[in-house]
């Protein structure tokens, strides 16, 4: 089983946009509160209606970003959505892959090493590439 520890916010991962510093920060809380409610014993649709929840949020946030960067003419905008794209796309595979196996913590544990990664990842390698463009345009 993928061992899972409780990730913190670090300044670091700080776009200096506001709103979406707050949402990354609450993508991260809801992975974290995901494998905290997460329990093996749970049954697949409880494990459903968790990762429903997080991905409805991800959608949000999504949308978010990718508004702020159609509005300032951000010139990677169509990356960084087949990004997002991609996200989905991996989502839907771990998810398959949770209704397949029998070992759902198993499972679940992979999707969440995945989540974790990937946030990570996207904010410190993608989003700080449009952050300072959305700076200048003025977007706080």
């Amino acid at each position: 089983m993928v061992q899972f520890e409780k990730l913190v916010w670090k300044t670091d991962w700080n776009t200096g946009i506001d709103s979406i510093d707050q949402q990354h920060q609450k993508l991260l809380m809801a992975i974290n509160v995901l494998h905290r409610q997460f329990d093996p014993s749970t049954d697949r649709p409880q494990a459903e209606r968790l990762f429903d929840a997080l991905e409805a949020y991800a959608r949000i946030h999504f949308e978010h970003e990718e508004k702020l960067l159609y509005q300032t003419k951000y010139a990677d905008l169509a990356n960084h959505r087949t990004q997002h794209q991609d996200f989905f796309s991996e989502i839907k595979i771990h998810r398959e892959q949770a209704k397949a196996d029998s070992e759902l913590n198993d499972a679940i544990a992979d999707m969440l090493a995945y989540l974790l990664d990937w946030l990570i990842s996207h904010i410190l390698e993608v989003d700080m590439k449009y952050s300072p463009h959305l700076l200048k345009a003025g977007v706080k």
